[in-house]
């Protein structure tokens, strides 16, 4: 099984894909190349946390750097 890691940081607009077991050092972002597939993972990502997140009026998500 394929183990991924996908990172996103929206204030920087940018997305990160590794396959952990190919590249357990993270050296090659799968997200370069573009394929359409790949890009799947993130919008999954984006959907799962964006129906999670919490969402009361006055409420900031903490930042972590």
């Amino acid at each position: 099984a394929e183990r991924l890691k996908v990172i996103v940081d929206d204030r920087f607009h940018t997305a990160e894909l590794y396959d952990l077991d190919d590249d357990p050092g993270e050296l090659n972002n799968l997200l370069l190349d573009d394929e359409a597939e790949r890009w799947q993972h993130v919008a999954l990502l984006r959907k799962y946390f964006a129906a999670r997140t919490l969402r009361h009026p006055g409420y900031k998500v903490p930042f972590r750097p």
